[in-house]
């Protein structure tokens, strides 16, 4: 997926690029282990939870996701019980992410983890199949809005759009 030259294996911080993060995101199907109505995107995703923080998290509501661009999207139910080896490759994409845009993404704060997981219960209301494993009631209440899916080629375009927004600069 990426289009510049990471080395996937030592990964630095130079070799990141912003339309290689939007693209992989807008490619990735959020949940993808579970049936969704839509493509719906990791990038429309990080998205939603940026324009839900305060404007100084924006940025990183926006990019605590990026590193899927370049790995992929394990879901959580399957990195739950990975070791701390076995996470560190998205750690270390995390860290040279953050690097290149000046922000922690490794240390995230809890605001934008609890927008993530108010997403997840708004994605599981507007686009997802419910199965009798899901919460009676989530731990966060879902977003008021709805999500609509956007096609992945607009979402390149939101997320770098969101990514300015949030006061992201372009080394």
């Amino acid at each position: 997926m990426p289009t510049g030259d990471i080395d996937l294996h030592d990964p630095r911080p130079a070799d990141v690029r912003l339309l290689d993060i939007a693209k992989g995101l807008a490619m990735l199907c959020v949940r993808n282990v579970r049936p969704s109505k839509k493509h719906y995107s990791l990038a429309q995703r990080s998205v939603i939870i940026s324009k839900n923080l305060p404007r100084e998290f924006r940025l990183v509501g926006l990019l605590h996701h990026a590193a899927k661009a370049y790995i992929g999207d394990v879901p959580d139910e399957i990195t739950a019980g990975w070791s701390r080896t076995e996470r560190g490759h998205e750690e270390r994409f995390r860290d040279v992410i953050g690097a290149r845009f000046g922000v922690d993404l490794i240390r995230v704060p809890e605001c934008v983890l609890e927008a993530d997981t108010r997403t997840k219960a708004t994605e599981i209301r507007d686009l997802m199949r419910r199965l009798d494993s899901d919460p009676a009631e989530p731990r966060y209440a879902p977003w008021d809005k709805e999500i609509k899916p956007t096609c992945a080629e607009l979402m390149v375009n939101d997320f770098v759009g969101q990514f300015q927004d949030a006061g992201g600069k372009y080394p």
